[in-house]
């Protein structure tokens, strides 16, 4: 393929000469990022497909536009005696030796009418921030390079080139001046005559080969095309009676990698194969044609299109970014497909193999045994009595399945009704998930969160997690006293009740109790909870624990806490939940008046108390906020206290975030995993135990 830098015939500019660059420095004396800078030529070069090189006339004009942006606002530059003030900017246009870059050459600016003047820098309006724009036309280099003339036709040797350069400099108040940014130009040859007296159609384009019928020709040839995108572009047929040949020499290559012959049979079964016939616009032979389309084989094999550019056909109409194909790639494609092939062919043939030698071996046993006139009665009735016995081990086998089944049942039965569950109704999810204005704690550690139940699943059961306090009374003489466990407290039922009394039915939606072990398989599938999403690990803190001390007690709270019907009970039990829902049972000996309340975390964090609902002795429900006067929460310190002197049983909402944001207890779910995490504590007295 024939790659030339300047197939667009456009002159470009890059970085020039780095080292000697700057720095600005603001009015706190801190370092800018450099400007950005571009300079482009608008006319006055031509590019040489002989010379590979532009080429300018010196009596000819050439424009330049640079576009300036400052980063910041720049007061000193840096140099090596130290910073100066900056006064103003200015643009310096100039020429360097390719040979010799420290030599500079002169650029000079006619005038309207072709009179010279002495060429100053070009002073610039710089804004903050701002893309400044300017143009400075009638340019011309002060001198040529040397060695211009041709020799026999051909560029000569010594021929030597300028580079155009274009530099910001920042100008001191002490009439000094530093470049701060230079761009230069490709290699410029400039000549004293018009360069298109070099270019000759017969002698300079195509020149006498290195054989004597051989011909010479440096760029691109392009046969009914004007514009080739390649070393040789033909539109139209190719009559072709030897061979096209390229270069596969191992030694000319790296980096060499097999194919996965599997991977190409799969990319030719994803092709189509058409026949089409070309427009009379873009080919008047109206023949049929079998290939692929372009687009198609880009989806497949994008390294075997390519974009030839725009098209323009003989009506005027024109082809935007037309598409060619590499038939040689789509034809190595095929020979990997043919290899695959050949392969599961070997497979098929050696399976073929195998399997006439057993049928052989099946047909001369049958022969065999015709061929035996007697049979042995013991062997027949040895025969009978195996199926027997294996009949009979099939049963017994079903049987005790059978029976194992039917004890797992009944232990599981037996199991249930010691399960004790905490009804919840639809007021109090509403009260979870309505979150009021709260202040914030800041604190160096905490932990999970909670994302809103939906009211198919506001039925919450779960298996008894550890109860904290005193198990039983320990008291030698009298009655030990029990803490709201009365007959005005709330009822805790088990799930036996709840199923005999009908009053935790779906169509009720006032509390449901947990289903019989034997069912909750086919209650989890029907209620969906094993269909929901998979909740992404969050990133708002790291790893985070709950813990609940009393004066008896110090106990983190763990798998064994979490809600089980909860949508993020996996995750509460990894945690690595958004929203976690702790089941924390508290003994009815318990004579406490606070429990406190630890968030841990990895990490630094804001606490939020996001609200929640009371339940006291005599089965009052209050709904409790930040603001509430008779909620005896203390949030005064790191840790958080819950007064249970009067309560059977309390709840509440806690948001952890890694900002301080206020208003988090305001923000949707959306935010859960992102802006904060969500606890939600469910404290009760155990009567039960």
């Amino acid at each position: 393929m024939y790659l030339d830098s300047s197939s667009f015939q456009c002159i470009r500019f890059q970085p020039f000469q780095q080292s000697s660059w700057h720095t600005l420095c603001d009015h706190n004396l801190k370092e800018l990022p450099t400007p950005h800078y571009r300079v482009d030529a608008d006319k006055g070069f031509n590019f040489s497909n002989t010379d590979d090189a532009f080429v300018c006339q010196k009596k000819n004009h050439f424009q330049i536009t640079c576009h300036t942006q400052l980063i910041g606002e720049p007061h000193f530059v840096k140099t090596p005696e130290g910073l100066r003030k900056i006064d103003n900017f200015y643009l310096h246009f100039y020429g360097v030796k390719v040979e010799s870059p420290t030599q500079t050459i002169k650029v000079e600016q006619s005038q309207s009418d072709r009179s010279k003047k002495a060429f100053h820098p070009v002073l610039l309006d710089l804004k903050n921030e701002e893309v400044s724009k300017v143009t400075v036309g009638r340019l011309h280099f002060s001198e040529t390079t040397s060695n211009n003339m041709r020799k026999k036709g051909k560029p000569n040797p010594d021929q030597r080139y300028f580079y155009l350069v274009v530099g910001l400099h920042a100008h001191c108040t002490d009439s000094s001046h530093y470049q701060v940014a230079a761009h230069a130009s490709e290699r410029i040859i400039v000549r004293a005559s018009n360069p298109g007296q070099f270019e000759n159609d017969g002698e300079a384009v195509w020149q006498r080969g290195a054989t004597g019928d051989s011909v010479f020709h440096c760029g691109r040839v392009g046969i009914n095309t004007e514009r080739p995108g390649e070393a040789l572009v033909v539109h139209g047929n190719i009559k072709l009676t030897g061979h096209i040949v390229q270069p596969s020499d191992i030694r000319a290559k790296a980096y060499i990698q097999e194919v996965d012959s599997k991977q190409q049979l799969s990319n030719l079964s994803r092709l189509r194969v058409v026949k089409y016939r070309y427009k009379p616009e873009f080919d008047k032979d109206t023949s049929t044609h079998t290939g692929l389309i372009a687009q198609e084989l880009e989806s497949v094999l994008p390294d075997a299109v390519s974009n030839s550019g725009d098209m323009k056909l003989a009506s005027g109409s024109t082809i935007n970014n037309f598409l060619v194909i590499d038939k040689e790639r789509v034809f190595m494609e095929n020979i990997g497909a043919v290899k695959e092939l050949a392969k599961v062919t070997h497979n098929l043939q050696t399976r073929l193999q195998e399997l006439e030698r057993v049928t052989q071996y099946n047909v001369s046993m049958k022969k065999k045994k015709s061929s035996k006139k007697k049979f042995d009665g013991d062997e027949i009735c040895s025969d009978t009595v195996i199926q027997s016995t294996i009949y009979m081990l099939i049963i017994i086998m079903a049987v005790c399945l059978v029976s194992m089944a039917a004890l797992y049942f009944f232990e599981v039965n037996k199991r249930a009704p010691n399960e004790p569950f905490i009804l919840r109704d639809r007021n109090e999810i509403k009260t979870l998930n309505s979150l009021p204005n709260s202040s914030k704690i800041r604190m160096k550690p905490s932990l999970p969160s909670y994302t809103s139940v939906s009211k198919e699943k506001a039925v919450l059961g779960f298996s008894s997690p550890p109860v904290l306090g005193p198990p039983y009374c320990s008291r030698q003489e009298g009655k030990c006293q029990v803490f709201c466990c009365d007959n005005h407290s709330p009822k805790i039922q088990t799930p036996k009740d709840s199923l005999l009394d009908g009053s935790n039915l779906l169509e009720d939606q006032e509390s449901i109790g947990v289903p019989p072990d034997q069912q909750r398989a086919m209650w989890i599938e029907s209620s969906g909870i094993m269909k929901s999403k998979r909740i992404p690990r969050h990133s708002v803190i790291g790893v985070h624990y709950v813990v609940i001390e009393g004066s008896t007690f110090n106990t983190t709270l763990g798998p064994g806490n979490c809600d089980p019907w909860h949508e993020q009970h996996v995750q509460c039990t990894h945690y690595t939940a958004t929203n976690y829902t702790y089941i924390v049972p508290i003994s009815k000996y318990l004579h406490d008046p606070y429990i406190k309340i630890h968030f841990i975390w990895e990490g630094e964090g804001f606490v939020f108390w996001c609200g929640g609902t009371d339940y006291d002795c005599g089965t009052t429900k209050t709904t409790v906020s930040k603001f509430s006067s008779n909620s005896a929460d203390d949030d005064s310190g790191p840790s958080l206290y819950l007064d249970i002197r009067h309560l059977s049983r309390a709840q509440r909402v806690y948001r952890v975030a890694s900002t301080s944001k206020q208003g988090i207890c305001n923000w949707e779910s959306s935010g859960l995993g992102n802006i904060f995490i969500e606890f939600n504590l469910i404290v009760y007295r155990d009567c039960f135990h």
